[in-house]
């Protein structure tokens, strides 16, 4: 078969052009810092890039649920520790005034304070945590307790809602206490709630023939122990969820890694063996032009 220089010329263009076309294919990659920039570059490897994506960006949202919950969870342990030291306060002063040997005056120093404290307990009821109050349940956007001021009893107006954050697939945690568990029961006349407890003690420091005066020593101070327990109790729960939200912190930390590495290797190029590829690239495709100078511009001196 004669070789025309006509087929040569032809058949040097077409390795010309994929030669071009590798160099500015090494060229975009080294620009973007990505393997490819087109699902049909890499059909697999954007399949399995796609799917990690959606990993990381799964593990992210979960790493905000839990730093949200976590910090909920951190401010409830606040708010029942400055709860619990009310309580205690309240338990010395019932067992001041249950001694016997006070008087009217001494009476109504101990009442006043006991006011002052269970506003205080209303105050603590109502902290809130981003703008959402924490003890309220699913009632986040208004205050769960309030003081009567006429009676001055505590009031609970929240309700016995879960708030739950999903932290893996298919896997939630509670984060929240209500304000219902703090109370014991809804009924705040019931003996066996925060509010009738304080409601008894309250009548038996302004009334010295109720016959809560004389149960001071007693039954309310016995009522006091098993709130002060209660929230003990929800405290230590509590801090069981803390220390939970921090070990699924740091797994999320290193699953995140893992994922971010796994991504990487997936779609971003090595950059060092990328330029060398492309100086290797870029010296063909001179070369190529070099050797078309002379296959495409033959005279006949080029064979005599």
């Amino acid at each position: 078969m004669r070789v025309t220089n006509r087929m040569m010329g032809e058949d040097f263009l077409i390795h010309l052009r994929r030669n071009m076309r590798n160099m500015q294919k090494a060229q975009n990659q080294l620009a973007s810092g990505k393997l490819y920039s087109r699902p049909s570059d890499q059909p697999a490897m954007v399949s399995k890039a796609m799917m990690l994506e959606s990993a990381v960006g799964n593990n992210t949202q979960y790493r905000r649920n839990m730093e949200d919950a976590y910090g909920w969870v951190e401010t409830t342990d606040g708010a029942l520790g400055q709860m619990g030291t009310s309580l205690i306060r309240l338990r010395e002063l019932t067992i001041a005034a249950a001694n016997g040997t006070m008087g009217a005056s001494e009476f109504k120093a101990i009442e006043a304070e006991v006011g002052q404290i269970i506003e205080g307990l209303a105050s603590i009821g109502n902290t809130n945590f981003d703008g959402r109050y924490i003890f309220g349940g699913m009632k986040t956007t208004t205050p769960p307790f309030s003081v009567d001021q006429t009676s001055g009893l505590l009031t609970f107006n929240g309700d016995e809602g879960v708030l739950e954050r999903e932290i893996l697939t298919g896997v939630t945690i509670k984060m929240n206490i209500t304000g219902k568990s703090i109370m014991g029961s809804e009924d705040s006349a019931s003996p066996a709630s925060l509010a009738g407890t304080l409601n008894r003690l309250v009548t038996g420091l302004k009334d010295p023939v109720s016959p809560e005066r004389s149960h001071l020593g007693g039954e309310i101070l016995k009522q006091l122990d098993g709130q002060i327990d209660t929230l003990l109790s929800l405290r230590t729960s509590n801090g069981a969820t803390s220390n939970r939200l921090e070990a699924m912190m740091e797994l999320n930390s290193s699953e995140s890694l893992r994922l971010t590495e796994l991504l990487s290797k997936t779609e971003d190029i090595d950059f060092a063996e990328k330029v060398m590829e492309f100086a290797m690239l870029e010296n063909t495709y001179k070369a190529s032009l070099s050797t078309g100078a002379k296959i495409l511009q033959p005279t006949l001196l080029d064979y005599l």
